[in-house]
C-alpha cells in the first residue's frame, strides 16, 4: 500500500499542473476554480504518510487506514477533475455527496439505536463521520475564537422598514468578520494565522452547506494546520500569562480585554451594527484530554 501511494505521488509530482505552492491551506475560491491546486497538498500529506518517522503521524493502524483512503481519494479527484497521471489511470466515481434522506436516517440511527440496528445504511452512516469532520472543525473554531476575546455576548443592529432594530445579548459571532479583524491588527497572538483559520473555516462550511465530501489531504491539512490552537503542551508553554491561573491568554503583552473590545467595536465592519461585549471570564481553561496509553494530555 506504502508503495502504490509513492509512485502515485511520483507521478503526480510529474504531471504539468503540478506546482508548488506556499504550504497555506488554499481559499474556497481556488479550490473550487482550480483543482489541479490539490496537487501540491496531496504530495505534501502523502509523505507525511510515508515518512512517519520525519511526521507527527505515529500510530501504524491510523497511518494504514488513511493511505487506503488516500488512494482510493486520489483515483476518484482525478477521475473528477480530469486530469491523468497515467496512460492507464483507473476511473473511480466514488460517492461524494450524502442525500438529505440519508442524513435524517443517519440523524435517527444516533438516537434510536435498536430501532435502526438491523438497516442497512450502505457505507453512508461510516463515511458520515469522515464528511463531517469539517463540520466539527467549524465549531470548533468559533468556539476557540469566542474564547480568545473572551466573547461574552453581542448587539446587533440592523435595518428593518427604514428603522433600525438592535438586537441585545445575543451568541451568534460573525466569524469571518472577527478573523479578518483580528488578521488586520496585531491584537491576539496566535500560532496558526487567522487568515488561515479563515481559509478552513469557510471551506469546512460547505459540508454544511450541502453534505459534499471533502478530501482526505484536505481534511489531514486542516487537522495539522489548526493543531497548536488546540493541543494542551502546546498552550502550557506558550499561552499560560499567570503560573496561578489555567486560563488562557492569547492578549499580546501590553494589550487588555477594553482595548481589543474598544478597537474592534469601533472598525468600519463593525460600528453601527455589531457591538461585542468581551471579558477574561470568557477565556477557556487549559484541560486536555489524557491519553492513558501514552501518559500524555493532548
Amino acid at each position: 500500500m506504502k508503495n502504490n501511494l509513492e509512485s502515485l505521488l511520483e507521478k503526480i509530482k510529474k504531471h504539468p499542473r503540478y506546482k508548488k505552492y506556499d504550504g497555506r491551506f488554499p481559499t474556497l475560491g481556488t479550490l473550487t476554480r482550480y483543482p489541479e491546486k490539490n496537487l501540491p497538498i496531496i504530495v505534501e500529506q502523502g509523505n507525511r504518510l510515508i515518512h512517519p518517522k520525519e511526521s507527527d503521524l505515529k500510530n501504524q493502524e491510523d497511518i494504514s487506514f488513511i493511505t487506503e483512503q488516500f488512494i482510493s481519494d486520489i483515483y476518484q479527484f482525478l477521475t473528477e477533475s480530469h486530469i491523468y497521471i497515467e496512460d492507464k489511470t483507473i476511473a473511480s466515481y466514488g460517492q461524494s455527496i450524502i442525500t438529505s434522506n440519508k442524513l435524517y436516517h443517519i440523524a435517527c440511527s444516533q438516537q434510536f439505536k435498536n430501532k435502526y440496528k438491523n438497516v442497512n445504511f450502505l457505507m453512508n452512516k461510516i463515511e458520515f463521520n469522515f464528511y463531517s469532520i469539517p463540520f466539527i472543525l467549524r465549531l470548533s473554531i468559533e468556539s476557540k475564537l469566542k474564547s480568545m476575546i473572551g466573547f461574552q455576548s453581542c448587539d446587533i443592529t440592523r435595518m428593518v422598514k427604514n428603522r433600525k432594530i438592535t438586537d441585545t445579548n445575543k451568541q451568534e459571532i460573525s466569524v469571518p468578520k472577527v478573523l479578518t479583524f483580528l488578521n488586520d491588527n496585531d491584537l491576539v497572538d496566535t500560532p496558526c494565522s487567522f487568515d488561515e483559520m479563515k481559509r478552513i473555516y469557510s471551506w469546512a462550511c460547505r459540508f454544511t452547506h450541502n453534505g459534499t465530501k471533502e478530501y482526505v489531504w484536505l481534511r489531514l491539512k486542516a487537522l495539522q494546520t489548526l493543531h497548536n490552537l488546540f493541543d494542551y503542551e502546546y498552550i502550557k508553554n506558550n499561552n499560560l500569562k499567570d503560573k496561578r491561573s489555567n486560563s488562557i491568554n492569547y492578549l499580546k503583552a501590553g494589550v487588555s480585554i477594553n482595548t481589543l473590545m474598544e478597537k474592534i467595536n469601533n472598525d468600519s465592519n463593525f460600528k453601527g451594527h455589531y457591538k461585542l461585549y468581551l471579558s477574561h471570564e470568557s477565556f477557556d481553561e487549559n484541560f486536555g484530554l489524557y491519553n492513558d496509553e501514552e501518559k500524555k494530555y493532548y
